[in-house]
């Protein structure tokens, strides 16, 4: 297979890779935004935008703990819980053509991630950044450096 061939399948590879990342989410809302993200991103942005809006950060009574288990009110959120919007909502932007935005929301997921100390979280980000630089800005050279670990 020529270059070319290689390069037009990792872009749809790229570009379908939004259905393949299933994860499983503590909170309802955010598995309905992921739900909706590719056949619906306006519905979707709405939802995170609500959702980041309308809950206050709480933070774990145990730093190992990462979700808040019987939470009555679900008038918080917690910090993996924003993490998870914050890449939902700037993966929405990205199909919307909004590649600034989706750079801007995914670089604070990240530094939410780094401040946290959750790694997983942080690779995460890292990869929908260079999938940012890539499909919708075409800079290969910036979506490669940015997908290299630090």
């Amino acid at each position: 297979m020529n270059f070319r061939g290689l390069f037009l399948s990792g872009l749809v590879l790229l570009t379908t890779s939004f259905d393949l990342q299933a994860k499983i989410y503590s909170s309802p809302i955010l598995t309905e935004a992921q739900n909706l993200l590719v056949n619906q991103p306006e519905r979707t942005l709405t939802i995170t935008q609500s959702y980041l809006k309308n809950r206050r950060l709480s933070q774990p009574q145990d730093p190992s703990r990462v979700h808040l288990n019987g939470e009555a009110d679900h008038s918080t959120r917690t910090p993996l819980n924003t993490i998870n919007a914050l890449q939902i909502q700037a993966q929405a932007l990205s199909l919307l053509q909004r590649p600034e935005q989706a750079i801007n929301v995914i670089k604070k997921a990240e530094k939410t991630a780094l401040d946290n100390k959750f790694m997983f979280s942080v690779f995460e980000s890292r990869i929908l950044l260079a999938q940012f630089y890539w499909v919708n800005l075409s800079n290969s050279a910036t979506a490669l450096k940015n997908a290299q670990y630090t």
